[in-house]
């Protein structure tokens, strides 16, 4: 609006105009509603999510994340800390995969531990995102997500564990030894197996009786 003013400076006359915004004020709605359950469903799932602008200082985590990484309340998350908070082992194969991703313009993935300071507790982490670029190839962000996987890696080493015990039970039996699974296929052989068939274990193992010796099975 303008206020106009006669002669003598006595305001004579006002002049404006009313834009409808209704549209608008209905789209900034939406983007609010689709946002609230976005978070929710990340929430939900107990995915985090990292929102970080070049270069690298301070880090946009939301709380997820922040927890993921033993973050405590008003501590600030910053690159330095999220490199402190990677488990030693992690730290060199988790750089090589970021600097892919950026000079690639791949995607970033990487399973990773968490080490909590104090305690040296660990969780898992699988870390994905990407990198966004300016119109002269410069990246500007790296954003992605993050969630915890430790119970799936705990369940795979315990699977791993117990194969190697009945392995190393299975394998010390002097006698020759085999396992087929109900389509006859080899699904173990022990040392004395390998050496009456005089293959390869990887050859045995995933083929069907009749198809390794056909002259065994009957017409």
């Amino acid at each position: 609006a303008m206020l106009l003013r006669g002669g003598d400076g006595r305001p004579v006359k006002m002049v404006g105009c009313t834009v409808d915004v209704t549209e608008k004020k209905r789209a900034e709605e939406q983007i609010a509603h689709h946002k609230r359950q976005l978070e929710f469903v990340l929430s939900a799932a107990g995915v985090g999510t990292w929102l970080n602008a070049f270069p690298l200082g301070d880090l946009n985590w939301d709380e997820a994340t922040r927890a993921l990484f033993f973050v405590k309340p008003g501590e600030k998350a910053t690159a330095e800390l999220f490199w402190s908070r990677l488990h030693p082992d992690d730290r060199e194969p988790t750089r090589l995969a970021v600097e892919a991703a950026i000079r690639d313009r791949t995607l970033y993935e990487i399973d990773h531990r968490a080490v909590r300071p104090d305690t040296g507790e660990h969780r898992w982490i699988r870390s994905a995102g990407q990198a966004t670029y300016s119109p002269d190839g410069t990246p500007i962000r790296f954003d992605g997500i993050n969630y915890d996987i430790t119970a799936r890696k705990r369940a795979e080493d315990a699977v791993r564990e117990r194969e190697a015990f009945i392995g190393g039970i299975l394998g010390s039996i002097t006698d020759g030894f085999f396992v087929l699974d109900t389509d006859w296929r080899f699904t173990f052989a022990n040392d004395e197996i390998v050496r009456r068939f005089g293959r390869g274990r990887a050859e045995i193992i995933g083929g069907r009786v009749w198809e390794m010796f056909p002259d065994a099975v009957g017409n």
